[in-house]
């Protein structure tokens, strides 16, 4: 039986004159922010209301780019420009097409942890001394480096990763109190990814016991691919064709029916049948599903992962019987089937699951106090992934935009940057020469685009508070 670094649950102030830390959870559907300020208890940071924000990324047309809560409202109206899920994405090395130009996912994925900080820092009043970071216990090293450049390039500093396994137990150790020498199953099943783990608790802490095991297939992203096909396959080919057609006005149409499948899929978890409006170029219709059927649909799976928790639990040594509990968290989780599938495995054990599991993890990641590592990923020891899955490019002709301009909310304007100092930047790696992509045929041939030797880096302007209305998202090449 082995151990894997060892995380406590004391918040360490060990400077002066910076009273706070923040906890971001970057998940594939949602992402978390918790801030935890010294003798108060943490708490979720609200953006316009949300407690978590949607991790979506939406590039319009003109190059403005919107992420969170704006750019989920709009994706359907711009299927071409919308980047879903971007922790799917990070660690890989080409970069992603939206609406025609070329995007490191890095630099997206940093405006999104910028938002969470902008905001904090707006509601605190100063910037946070500590920065925790949740990863997948599954994460390799490529996909830890590209979070830690993220957070660099969003102007977080001494940041500290958390597995998001040893989170979600400090969290659910919070609330219900776990004696010393016990050992915890975790089992988080979230929007794009399954994770388990197990953790030993001792003294005010708890260590990895094992090797956490998952699957980056698994989550709630394939369950709502699953329903959609579903809900979709009482329609004539005809139709069905004209769903996965780049056609503008059946792509927002697609687009539109996969959210209204995504907020079926959540109402199933706590009713009994839901109906699906299908609004479609054609017409409107409306279909019935019962929570019946959608677990039928999504059984398989559930198994699969409750395999692999019963696998981490054989291979870390411990007896089943031994198991104090099995937390549940993650987003999907909350779906009645789990908490029955889970409970059939391990009948003497009492499964538990308390609180937001939305939120369980950030909750539990501020409370990780700090290892004495540092931001270096190749100090969290890389752990197999059972399976990966990203979704193709779509294939489009690539250009390079000359700026990244964004707004958190979709009222104010662009505001520019100005020049990061020399130091400020992170850069990011090198990209090899993209391949011309071919454009479809059109009246006049298409201006010639260069090929791209390496993408723009993005890098947050410089710290001080600003309101969320305040600076854009600007681009800086390379060479400064």
């Amino acid at each position: 039986m082995t151990s894997v670094r060892r995380y406590s649950s004391t918040v360490a102030n060990d400077r002066e004159n910076t009273p706070w830390i923040l906890a971001i959870d970057f998940g594939t559907s949602y992402t978390v922010g918790v801030a935890k300020l010294p003798g108060r208890p943490a708490d979720v940071i609200e953006i316009a209301g949300d407690r978590r924000v949607p991790s979506v990324v939406v590039v319009e047309p003109d190059g403005n780019v919107l992420v969170g809560r704006a750019a989920d409202e709009l994706s359907s109206s711009n299927p071409a420009g919308t980047l879903r899920a971007p922790k799917t994405r990070l660690g890989d090395s080409a970069p992603v097409i939206l609406n025609g130009r070329l995007y490191d996912v890095v630099d997206l994925t940093a405006m999104l942890l910028f938002s969470i900080r902008e905001e904090a820092v707006r509601q605190i009043g100063c910037e946070p001394v500590e920065v925790r970071l949740t990863h997948p216990a599954t994460w390799r090293r490529n996909k830890l480096d590209a979070l830690v450049q993220a957070a660099k390039r969003a102007g977080l500093v001494e940041i500290e990763l958390v597995p998001e396994p040893v989170a979600a137990a400090l969290s659910h150790a919070k609330e219900t109190g776990v004696p010393d020498g016990a050992f915890i199953a975790v089992y988080d099943l979230g929007g794009g990814t399954f994770d388990t783990a197990i953790v030993n608790a001792r003294g005010d802490g708890f260590t990895v016991v094992g090797r956490p095991s998952g699957d980056e297939s698994v989550g709630g992203e394939l369950f709502d691919e699953i329903l959609f096909e579903h809900v979709i396959a009482d329609l004539p080919d005809n139709v069905r064709e004209q769903l996965a057609s780049a056609d503008r006005q059946w792509a927002a149409a697609a687009s539109g029916l996969r959210d209204e499948v995504r907020r079926a899929k959540e109402t199933l978890s706590s009713s009994n049948y839901v109906e699906v409006r299908v609004a479609l170029p054609v017409g409107l219709t409306r279909h019935r599903v019962t929570r019946d059927e959608f677990e039928r649909l999504i059984a398989a799976h559930i198994e699969h992962t409750v395999d692999l928790l019963a696998k981490c639990v054989e291979t870390s040594g411990i007896d089943p019987n031994a198991l104090a509990a099995i937390y549940l968290v993650g987003g999907s989780s909350r779906a009645p089937i789990v908490e029955r599938y889970v409970q059939r495995s391990f009948p003497t054990t009492k499964v538990s699951r308390r609180g937001d599991p939305k939120t369980a993890v950030a909750l539990g990641a501020v409370l990780a106090a700090r290892s004495g590592g540092s931001t270096d990923p190749g100090l969290v020891e890389p752990m197999p992934v059972v399976s990966v899955r990203p979704p193709a490019l779509p294939s489009t002709t690539p250009s390079v935009p000359p700026e990244i301009r964004s707004t958190l909310g979709g009222s104010q304007p662009p505001v520019s940057v100005p020049p990061v100092a020399p130091g400020g930047q992170v850069s990011a790696p090198p990209v090899a020469p993209a391949a011309p992509v071919s454009a479809p045929p059109a009246a006049a041939p298409p201006p010639s685009i260069p090929p791209v030797a390496t993408p723009p880096t993005w890098v947050a302007p410089a710290s001080g508070g600003t309101g969320i209305g305040g600076p854009s998202y600007g681009l800086q090449s390379p060479s400064g």
